[in-house]
């Protein structure tokens, strides 16, 4: 019996291992993301995680704003807006098997929370290349946290944003969904929401002036909630609480962690079978 329940567990532990190689060569982010005709905007991603962290590593810090500026643009062009439920396994929304079978069984126990995963990590969210506004901020915030520049996100009344402090005191609004940067704190914008029409009109996109007047509304609506940064992580959106953040950070080294221990037994019983 005892023999039985090694063997199974050394079997079980051993798919796991398998599941989680394949992983290493098949990619979170599926390239027809690039053509995809139902994300936010036009062109919605245009660099691969690849191409966005080789850019992140490269920018000069000296310019606090001008780094802050130019990391805003490199998510908002890594990271499509898009969360369709036709696309939650295509573009795996939901998190897959071979990416993490922790987070990805999760999903079946606590589908409100990981059947749409967004992730905390920032480099997981280049990867994957897809999420909405919130996974977005979620991610800008994570990195700006984990490179020394206080950063903070921002709920709206149907929105989610960032905000840095780009110099002591002085914190810009980020919108890397827009890949919108406004140089003026939320409190200035709630006071004066006209001021922010000329930065989402400015960029070239494809919305028109009602969308723009719809932005406008929702940064003067009373409400807004600076999220804290957490205790224990960088991110302090509600849906990226602290215990998320542990949740997925510890998964990743579980992963691998379980499996191991699954085999360990199976394998110490063998030794001993050929060194008796």
């Amino acid at each position: 019996m005892l023999f039985l329940l090694k063997t199974t567990a050394f079997f079980i532990g051993a798919i796991l291992i398998c599941i989680n190689i394949a992983g290493f060569f098949i990619p979170l982010k599926n390239p027809d993301i690039y053509q995809e005709n139902k994300t936010g905007f036009r062109d919605d991603t245009t660099l691969s995680s690849k191409e966005a962290f080789a850019l992140l590593e490269s920018l000069d810090k000296a310019d606090k704003k001008e780094y802050v500026t130019r990391v805003n643009d490199i998510f908002n062009r890594s990271i499509a807006h898009y969360w369709e439920d036709e696309g939650i396994k295509k573009y795996n929304i939901s998190i897959p098997f071979h990416e993490n079978w922790i987070l990805a069984s999760l999903q079946y126990v606590l589908p409100s929370i990981y059947k749409h995963y967004e992730f905390c990590n920032y480099k997981k969210a280049l990867e994957r290349g897809v999420g909405l506004c919130s996974q977005h901020a979620v991610a800008l915030v994570d990195f700006l946290s984990q490179n020394n520049i206080e950063a903070r996100t921002i709920g709206l009344d149907g929105h989610v944003v960032a905000t840095a402090e780009v110099k002591n005191n002085e914190w810009w609004v980020l919108d890397a969904d827009y890949g919108v940067v406004i140089p003026y704190n939320i409190t200035r914008l709630q006071m004066s929401p006209d001021i922010i029409k000329q930065y989402y009109s400015g960029k070239g996109m494809q919305i028109n002036t009602t969308v723009i007047e719809n932005i406008a509304e929702i940064y003067g609506s009373e409400g807004n909630i600076i999220y804290p940064k957490a205790d224990i992580g960088h991110v302090g959106y509600i849906d990226c609480n602290w215990k998320k953040v542990i949740i997925e950070h510890v998964s990743y080294i579980l992963k691998w962690l379980i499996p191991i221990l699954l085999i360990i037994p199976f394998l110490y019983l063998i030794f001993r079978k050929f060194h008796v």
